[in-house]
């Protein structure tokens, strides 16, 4: 049964992510670093590994469940000759906890990365 107001129920909404993407996702399994404040003006930074990869954002797997809103800087090492990271401006769209790594729905502000070269 649909709901009265027009909605997707919990089930169809989640039978129907690729559609409401707009940008197609690409898994990878990069190294990422987040960095930012939390709420209480409190550093962090975290280390992990890219499950997918888009234009708009990416999933992250850490060991420490950030929460949904924060800001942060994401680093994404590259699989170029150098160690290359595209850095972007984000944030944290979904947390997912689960038995072991957390996953972080990332979002990022800009469709264009910053390049650092080391």
């Amino acid at each position: 049964m649909k709901p009265m107001d027009g909605q997707l129920s919990n089930l169809e909404a989640w039978m129907l992510p690729a559609e409401r993407r707009r940008a197609t996702r690409f898994r990878v399994t990069w190294p990422v670093r987040i960095r930012g404040l939390d709420n209480a003006g409190v550093r962090f930074e975290e280390y992990g590994e890219l499950g997918n990869l888009s234009s708009g954002g990416a999933l992250a797997r850490i060991d420490r469940a950030l929460q949904a809103g924060w800001q942060a800087e994401v680093y994404i090492r590259v699989p170029f000759g150098k160690a290359t990271w595209m850095i972007y401006k984000a944030t944290i769209s979904r947390v997912e906890n689960g038995t072991g790594p957390a996953a972080l729905g990332i979002r990022f502000s800009t469709s264009r990365p910053q390049f650092l070269i080391e």
